[in-house]
């Protein structure tokens, strides 16, 4: 695969990983008047994805003799999660800026939006466990679903909640 591009040989292949050094070179934003070139080794780990016969590719830094492929899929799969997490923090309750810089007054918002959160899944965990989607969250007579999953729904309404706990607190 020496000097060809991933994208240009990936439906050729069919092992269950790919395991490759990259050598990439680009320019360097200009300083006093000139531009260089430079070279940076990555590591491109490919795990085939049987369903979408597809390979899901992850850039990194991390040593081959520390990681196996299959580790590195499983901590970018939590690391994604975690980014999920955060942005839903900051979105639905409302946790993108604070305007204090008293610790203690941030905690408290924070600390209510993780239980409403926390709360909101064990809660949407039980009633789905319990029931069809379509019994617990009825489309609207008369409408086409929108689109909104059940969860959706109910974090929206957690978080309402959350927004009110917050405005009170931050006076």
């Amino acid at each position: 695969m020496e000097g060809k591009q991933i994208h240009d040989v990936v439906d050729d292949l069919s092992q269950k990983y790919i395991d490759v050094e990259v050598v990439s070179e680009f320019k360097r934003g200009q300083y006093a008047g000139t531009r260089s070139l430079d070279t940076k080794r990555f590591r491109v780990v490919g795990v085939r994805n049987k369903d979408a016969d597809d390979y899901h590719f992850y850039i990194t830094n991390l040593p081959r003799e520390e990681f196996l492929p299959s580790d590195l899929a499983t901590l970018y799969r939590c690391r994604w999660k975690v980014e999920t997490l955060f942005r839903e923090l900051k979105t639905q309750y409302e946790l993108d800026e604070f305007d204090t810089s008293n610790p203690d007054v941030v905690k408290i918002p924070l600390y209510a939006a993780l239980l409403s959160l926390l709360v909101s899944r064990e809660l949407l965990d039980l009633v789905t466990e319990q029931a069809d989607d379509e019994i617990v969250f009825p489309p609207e007579p008369g409408r086409r679903p929108s689109g909104r999953t059940p969860s959706s729904s109910f974090r929206n309404s957690v978080s309402t909640s959350a927004t009110r706990h917050r405005r009170y607190w931050s006076g």
